[in-house]
């Protein structure tokens, strides 16, 4: 049975403002955003502090739109900023990025979770670079090789299943496969609140012998475990709700993902002709709510699962609604005790990889 998350826990998030596409302006609204909607919530926004105060100010001066009936001082008590004036850009080399902008926004970010200033962090920043200082200032999670990305997708039932690994990883041994579907397992349980999340793995065909070697292999190694695996599945199991957990590895993840993105952009653009434009509200609200789901700032950010910490990176184009529900997922995460889950699910993963 899952333990129901603690909703009144206060979490302290920190968020790199400078590593999305749209500037500190989006970050610091979708802050304010998340403030207002949790009041056991604090926020460490890291970047140059006096665009910082000048960015917050512009959003204070429209604040009343989005503030509600909460004291906007109750609201800014809860609110810091952090040093740092660097930024990883998306055209630098993850590594050497970090080497050359030790004191970058991203680092500094991460850093407020090695150092236990904060309890998760969040950037919308180069991934490669924000995979990269996870693990140099935090770690992998003790019997974790590889941390991976999980990415919810909406399904059939008017659920979510979750894919893993949905880009981090390239290339992968059966071990790695069967460390995601232990992370899998365990950010289900804690954020998903599913009690016994089915787990499948991602092949050509469900007979355990289809496939190639890596995933022939990491079948058996999951059939002999003690996880709820149901065997193999194809490619429209992501999507009509019959596994919560979908495993495979970062290339084949990345592929599905970026498909499926392009084919909700393409039935946008040919139907939109005879419904109306979506993006502009103008479709019948029945088919803006089916769509909903899609809507990618809906989600707000991947976890890097396998982390000795809790780290979640946002889209690159997040707006300020992007950031919310990023923080929201990363307060989800921290109160759903995933690491713990994490912790928990471990010893039948090191029995099987023995």
């Amino acid at each position: 049975m899952v333990e129901k998350a603690d909703e009144e826990m206060p979490v302290r998030v920190a968020l790199d403002t400078m590593g999305g596409d749209l500037g500190p302006a989006a970050v610091v609204e979708g802050a304010w955003r998340a403030l207002v909607a949790d009041t056991r919530l604090e926020i460490a926004l890291v970047g140059p502090t006096d665009l910082l105060q000048e960015t917050l100010a512009t959003v204070l001066a429209r604040a009343e739109t989005i503030t509600g009936d909460l004291p906007r001082e109750s609201i800014m008590s809860r609110l810091s900023c952090v040093e740092a004036r660097d930024v990883v850009t998306m055209d630098d080399h993850p590594v050497e990025a970090l080497r050359r902008k030790p004191r970058s926004t991203l680092m500094v970010t991460v850093e407020q979770v090695a150092e236990g200033k904060a309890d998760a962090f969040v950037s919308a920043g180069n991934t490669g670079a924000v995979m990269a200082a996870a693990l140099f200032r935090l770690g992998r999670f003790p019997g974790i090789d590889r941390p991976a990305l999980g990415i919810s997708l909406p399904n059939q039932r008017r659920g979510y299943t979750l894919l893993v690994d949905a880009g981090a990883n390239v290339d992968c041994r059966p071990v790695h496969l069967l460390q995601f579907a232990v992370m899998g397992y365990a950010y289900a349980r804690g954020v998903m609140g599913i009690a016994n999340p089915r787990i499948g793995l991602l092949s050509v065909g469900s007979e355990p012998a289809k496939g190639s070697e890596a995933v022939r292999k990491a079948n058996e190694m999951l059939a002999g475990s003690q996880l709820p695996f149901i065997g193999n599945v194809e490619g429209m199991d992501v999507w009509n709700g019959s596994v919560d957990v979908v495993v495979c590895d970062g290339f084949v993840g990345n592929v599905l993902i970026k498909s499926a993105e392009g084919l909700v952009e393409t039935l946008l653009a040919l139907l939109g002709p005879i419904l109306g434009n979506a993006s502009t509200g103008q479709a019948p609200s029945g088919l803006l709510e089916a769509l909903k789901p899609f809507d990618w700032t809906e989600h707000g950010a991947a976890p890097l699962l396998g982390l000795n910490g809790i780290g979640l990176v946002a889209h690159g184009r997040s707006n300020a609604r992007a950031i919310e529900q990023a923080v929201r997922k990363a307060v989800l995460a921290v109160r759903g005790s995933v690491l713990e889950q994490l912790e928990r699910a471990l010893p039948d993963l090191q029995r099987e990889s023995s």
